[in-house]
């Protein structure tokens, strides 16, 4: 038996939904009153006992297992004994958890919690196990497989068929499909697809020109428009900037409705995987503001936390600023700049050369950064510590990383010392001094592991 333990379960942490729906974490269709439910009242005056498998706490440096959990009117009032459980909450719901382990919530540390929502909507492109396409001729009968299933989705968007998680090192052609194989699915209607890591897309024929991109257009600040071998004619693939234009035009007609049924898939799928806080990464005014408007009408049973786009988003965060409060389950934590690409997609900002360089580029490519002047990002990471607005930073490259820092160091010698907490997100490929200044600046990696199990 357990000795009642003191845990991170405290007597003032609040749980929503039963706890969560036990807990969320308990990994296992466990049986448990369903959120808004009339069972759901008589947990909140009853309490729920929750025991039968492991409770791990996550209490100091070594596991630290509970017998059990009192829950009463969404705090967890006890984490010990189970026989002490049982004299404390004599009339307490039980949840056996029939050997099920629960855990404290998830914390998600980086992620764009819409487009989860827009990935579970649009035609899934990955590769397996996550999705069927292996090769170019499969991508595109995925797309025209759910262009005919989703009439509704393509009227919405204005006739836009989009899908996502295309990889184009696993697909069998190693390459991106172009504008041209897009226009088997449609030559009429605006096709898009997004790469697995987000920086990249491919379009056919038809969204370019809705996109106005064509052999005169230049490549935006920090993207790239790829070009037919020999020629300036856009070839269909899109780097960075230019696919974040991309995706904002090709959404910029989608009804409220569908935008809030996404956001709302998103979360009922971080929850069903036991994430109790969840990020909105460079966010916009409008995603934000749609987060806020769910939180308001009581529709985020976890944590939304976002941190809009520092350079596009100056006046908004100026005007509504940054809390460490949650209202309703929704906080606008901080910022977030991103330097430069993905490695992946070969756009991450390099000091050294790629190995292999993407196709027509020379042994000296390097990737490239998202504001090549180091004074731009220097006078973003002053707003941000004026304002003491956390600092999300999306670095993948080293040389990405040694502007952050550069910037960083410079701010500390200028303004109050404050806990502010700001974050080197990905860092891919942070050498070890880079390692050792970081912590000397008190920022914290944030090592995205994820990308390890799919291209490591």
């Amino acid at each position: 038996m357990q000795r009642s333990i003191k845990t991170p379960f405290s007597s003032t942490l609040k749980l929503t939904a039963i706890a969560q729906a036990a807990l969320l974490a308990s990994c296992a269709s466990i049986s448990a009153p369903a959120p808004n439910s009339s069972s759901h009242s008589a947990a909140n005056k009853r309490g729920l006992l929750v025991y039968g498998g492991p409770i791990l706490t996550m209490e100091g440096a070594q596991p630290a297992y509970a017998e059990a959990l009192l829950i009463e009117d969404g705090v967890i009032r006890f984490a010990g004994d189970l026989t002490e459980a049982r004299k404390l909450g004599p009339q307490a719901l039980k949840l056996d958890l029939k050997n099920k382990t629960v855990i404290p919530g998830i914390i998600d540390a980086h992620s764009h919690a819409n487009s989860v929502g827009m990935q579970q909507t649009v035609a899934n492109l990955y590769a397996p196990p996550d999705g069927k396409v292996v090769n170019i001729p499969s991508l595109l009968n995925e797309l025209k497989d759910w262009a005919k299933k989703n009439p509704d989705f393509v009227q919405a968007t204005s006739g836009w068929i989009m899908g996502n998680g295309y990889d184009d090192a696993e697909l069998q052609e190693k390459r991106h499909p172009t504008a041209d194989e897009l226009d088997l699915v449609s030559k009429d209607q605006p096709v898009l697809i997004l790469h697995q890591s987000g920086h990249l897309a491919s379009a056919n024929h038809k969204a370019l020109e809705l996109l106005n991109i064509n052999a005169d257009t230049q490549n935006p600040e920090g993207g790239v428009i790829r070009r037919v071998a020999g020629s300036t004619v856009p070839n269909g693939v899109l780097e960075e900037s230019a696919v974040i234009q991309a995706m904002m035009a090709a959404f910029k007609a989608v009804p409220p409705a569908v935008m809030e049924k996404m956001a709302l898939k998103a979360v009922q799928t971080y929850a069903a995987n036991g994430y109790t806080t969840i990020q909105e990464g460079r966010a916009d005014r409008g995603t934000a503001e749609l987060w806020r408007s769910l939180a308001a009408r009581n529709k985020l049973p976890i944590d939304v936390v976002a941190y809009p786009d520092i350079s596009s988003e100056q006046a908004y965060m100026l005007e509504k600023g940054s809390r460490r409060e949650y209202a309703n389950h929704f906080r606008i934590g901080g910022v977030k700049i991103s330097l430069d690409g993905s490695p992946q997609g070969k756009t991450a900002w390099l000091t050294q050369p790629y190995i292999v360089p993407p196709a027509g580029l020379p042994k000296t490519y390097r990737g490239y950064p998202a504001f090549p002047q180091q004074q731009t990002v220097q006078n973003l990471i002053n707003l941000a510590f004026q304002n003491n607005w956390q600092i999300l930073a999306h670095a993948n490259g080293d040389a990405a990383v040694d502007q952050y820092l550069n910037a960083v160091e410079k701010a500390v010698k200028t303004h109050a010392a404050k806990d502010r907490r700001n974050v080197i997100i990905h860092a891919q490929t942070m050498r070890e001094d880079q390692l050792d200044k970081a912590k000397q600046l008190n920022l914290i990696p944030s090592f995205f592991s994820l990308h390890t199990y799919y291209w490591g």
